[in-house]
């Protein structure tokens, strides 16, 4: 009776003890705990905010000097390149008066002139009175009159009929006229308009006045020195023998 009942029980408690309560529960929460812990706290909150953080400084910072460049250029680029510089503290306010390449230049074209204007500055190089209704360059009381250092004259496009003698009095280095786009015809350039001018008069343009043969062979009495005269669309047949005799 003694040795069956001792040798039983004594055997199968210490290997479910050992084998249900310590091995299973030990092993799973410790390797889950920390790698979750490491991947979600850590990692993506430092590393996200501290990169847009700085791109976005940058490019704010980007924007902000190429605004600065585009406005600088913009406002900077007529007085760097220096095409016009107002001239002189006297100008028609009917024009506009500027320096380029140092010529110093009056431009009062489009400007609805019956007459031209008053207060011309006498050191005007380049005159452009196209594209206005002049119908009569004036002999007597010409505001053309005594421009030292007038060189070329724009008159294209008005209605100019007449340009009598003495209206370039003054005028010796004048050098270039156009009186393209007129009416000039036959009779329109009195007799010595030129005379002032002849030594220095190298170009003359009177395209579309509504010439023929029969113009006055005394317009271009003396012109020692003329290099170009242009009757484009004009009504010419022949030209007179000896009209350039001069």
């Amino acid at each position: 009776t003694v040795k069956p009942t001792t040798s039983e029980p004594s055997t199968p408690s210490p290997t479910t003890a050992k084998t249900t309560t310590v091995k299973p529960t030990t092993s799973e929460p410790s390797t889950t705990s920390p790698t979750t812990v490491k991947t979600t706290t850590v990692k993506p909150t430092t590393s996200e905010p501290s990169t847009p953080s700085q791109t976005t400084v940058l490019s704010t910072t980007a924007k902000s000097t190429t605004v600065k460049t585009s406005t600088a250029t913009t406002t900077m680029a007529p007085t760097t390149e220096g095409s016009t510089t107002p001239i002189g503290d006297v100008c028609p306010k009917v024009c506009k008066c500027s320096t380029k390449h140092r010529e110093k230049i009056v431009d009062c074209s489009n400007a609805m002139l019956q007459d031209v204007p008053r207060g011309i500055p006498k050191d005007t190089n380049i005159l452009d009175l196209s594209s206005n209704s002049i119908t009569v360059l004036n002999g007597t009381n010409s505001a053309l009159k005594n421009l030292p250092e007038l060189r070329l004259l724009y008159i294209m496009s008005n209605t100019l009929t007449i340009v009598e003698t003495g209206a370039f009095e003054g005028c010796g280095k004048l050098s270039e006229i156009h009186f393209s786009n007129n009416s000039l015809g036959n009779n329109g350039i009195q007799p010595g308009v030129f005379n002032d001018t002849a030594n220095h008069m190298y170009y003359l343009y009177f395209e579309r006045n509504g010439m023929n043969e029969n113009i006055s062979a005394d317009m271009f009495k003396g012109m020692k020195s003329i290099e170009g005269i242009y009757f484009s669309y004009n009504n010419f047949t022949m030209l007179k023998r000896g009209m350039f005799k001069y």
